[in-house]
């Protein structure tokens, strides 16, 4: 069966969506195939619908009607994807997608369509493999932001600066957010997309990143401090982390259930180290019972069960995680802060309101899997 890989580009208005899409086609090749789902709001507003009007739809009808029929267009590409004939990796690209209308709605109202549905918030934002926000020309390119290019496009710069920033926020929880900055020379921002799209993709093949800082031991209220003074927006995540029996020489196995507003996603993960902060990652997602019986019968137990509150924030427009332990006991209150990169040359802006006791990228004994052998 193919590896269906699902991302979402999204932005704010005269971010360069469709210039990207296009560009994306450049990814394939005989290993790897390319769906892109197009822009839902986009098809209606050039049919000629739109909020108000002859119509005589309300802003909220019309949001619903977009989040139904995308919901909809979603599942019946992923299962055209399926059936994509002779290739390994099949990445849909998404034009916008789900959480996209939050921008458009009150805050909270886009929340309380889906629940309408039947659904949780994190069952649409947290499926995705990756996100990847495109920031609207208005902001770091103004002089390139235009209306002319796009009939349904109607914002002002300040308008499309504002869409932008709600658009961005509405994916803080999402396991996978990447920022893509506009800059003079847009042929960059194609490249930079192109790059994080391989990233999520694991073309050539899937890597993981990252920098380690070691907070020290806090309490939950610690994060008041984000939410307060900086208005950042944070998103809580409970991880149970299960590390399976292992081999040495072999890859490094754990199952992990990751659960938010009521609906948990569950993973089966191999890792090598190649270097400190990086590895080579396996990863796929498997369902409840396949994890139940992972516990059950290949659970390492030398090692502890841990669990966590995964705290997700964007500074800077970089994607931040600050794990805080609560199990095992001798964990609890640890906290660390973590950032997936793309490439281990990455500036890292550390935001003002932690202050690191150190780094300890590549140090064994702060990994997880080291911080979960027994005592």
């Amino acid at each position: 069966m193919n590896r269906i890989v699902e991302i979402v580009v999204d932005g704010g208005p005269g971010a360069g969506k469709s210039s990207v899409l296009k560009r994306a086609r450049e990814l394939e090749s005989e290993d790897v195939g390319i769906i892109i789902v197009p822009e839902t709001a986009t098809e209606v507003f050039n049919a000629g619908v739109s909020p108000g009007g002859k119509y005589g739809l309300s802003n909220e009808e019309f949001q619903m009607h977009i989040l139904f029929m995308q919901i909809e267009k979603e599942r019946w590409y992923r299962r055209i994807a399926e059936r994509y004939k002779n290739k390994k990796i099949v990445i849909l690209l998404k034009d916008r997608s789900t959480m996209s209308g939050s921008a458009y709605l009150p805050p909270g109202q886009l929340e309380a369509m889906i629940r309408k549905l039947g659904i949780s918030v994190s069952e649409l934002r947290d499926i995705n493999d990756g996100v990847i926000h495109l920031v609207t020309a208005a902001i770091g390119a103004e002089n390139s932001y235009t209306t002319a290019n796009n009939t349904a496009r109607t914002e002002s710069p300040e308008k499309a600066a504002s869409l932008d920033g709600r658009t961005r926020e509405t994916w803080i929880g999402c396991p996978h957010l990447r920022v893509i900055e506009s800059r003079a020379d847009f042929e960059e921002k194609i490249l930079n997309t192109l790059k994080a799209i391989r990233h999520f993709a694991g073309i050539p093949r899937s890597l993981e990143i990252e920098r380690r800082f070691l907070l020290g031991y806090l309490g939950y209220s610690d994060m008041v401090v984000v939410e307060a003074p900086y208005n950042v927006k944070v998103v809580k995540v409970f991880m149970e982390q299960v590390y399976l029996k292992h081999e040495v020489g072999k890859p490094m196995s754990r199952i992990r259930k990751r659960v938010c507003g009521g609906f948990s996603l569950y993973y089966h993960t191999q890792k090598s180290g190649l270097e400190a902060g990086a590895a080579i990652e396996d990863e796929s997602r498997i369902n409840g019972k396949e994890y139940n019986d992972f516990f059950e019968n290949e659970r390492d137990e030398t090692r502890n069960v841990i669990h966590k509150r995964r705290h997700y924030f964007l500074w800077k427009n970089q994607y931040f995680e600050l794990d805080i332990f609560e199990k095992p006991e001798r964990l609890k209150g640890l906290a660390i802060l973590e950032i997936e990169l793309i490439d281990k040359n990455e500036p890292v802006e550390i935001p003002p309101f932690f202050y690191p006791l150190r780094e300890v990228t590549g140090i064994e004994g702060y990994s997880t899997a080291s911080l979960a052998k027994k005592r």
